[in-house]
């Protein structure tokens, strides 16, 4: 009992980067037993009589028998965070045996690709990889946001291009562009330099994204989306 204690702490302090684990959108694979991430289609109105309750019909996007997006056999996924669901994709952060990262599914296509994950590269850095997602993303159209942990002041808002249009549809982070970093300064109206970002699931609309912030404020900003490239 001891030893499976002791086990579950070292996966809790895995998944705790840079939020605490309790707070962290993918908690610790202990609490992630028999998970997965589902989704849910209801049947055309036309097939079912008017008094009748709607039927849905549920399929896994993703769980421990996955094929992990990218990877060979011996990757699988060890942990889920809540899934953000738009009308083209559905986003979600996942821990594998080898990666963190932020996974999305194509609604049209059943196709499940890689957005972003401690493997991939800072958009605009010299030899800098994600540390952490520890923010659940948002999504609005096929494109997915999100915040990733980076060294130094790259750390931010972030945003992918259009997922399902990759010529390669099992890895979509080839177009990331940053919406807002650590390194960003919203000029002295704003307090200037930032020192803290929050994000959330549903901060993702009409091409503009919205965030937590504390410079020598404490705000909610909105900026616009970079278009796709």
């Amino acid at each position: 009992a001891d030893g499976e204690i002791k086990a579950a702490l070292r996966n809790r302090n895995r998944m705790c980067r840079s939020r605490r684990s309790n707070d962290h959108t993918v908690k610790d694979s202990a609490s992630n037993l028999d998970a997965g991430v589902f989704i849910a289609t209801a049947a055309s109105s036309s097939s079912s009589p008017p008094s009748s309750s709607p039927s849905f019909t549920v399929s896994v996007i993703a769980d421990f028998q996955s094929e992990v997006p990218g990877s060979n056999s011996s990757e699988h996924f060890e942990a889920f965070g809540s899934p953000i669901a738009g009308s083209e994709i559905v986003a979600f952060v996942a821990e594998t045996n080898l990666r963190l990262g932020i996974f999305a599914y194509h609604v049209a296509t059943q196709k499940l690709s890689v957005i972003a994950d401690t493997l991939s590269a800072v958009p605009g850095a010299t030899d800098a990889q994600f540390g952490d997602f520890p923010y659940s993303p948002s999504v609005f159209g096929s494109r997915c946001a999100f915040y990733g942990d980076a060294p130094g002041a790259l750390s931010g808002i972030y945003v992918s291009g259009s997922v399902g249009d990759e010529s390669d549809s099992e890895n979509s982070s080839n177009d990331i562009s940053s919406v807002v970093t650590m390194a960003s300064s919203f000029g002295t109206a704003a307090g200037g330099a930032l020192s803290f970002i929050g994000f959330g699931g549903n901060a993702y609309a009409d091409d503009k994204i919205s965030f937590y912030a504390v410079t020598t404020l404490d705000g909610i900003f909105m900026l616009p989306v970079p278009p796709t490239h």
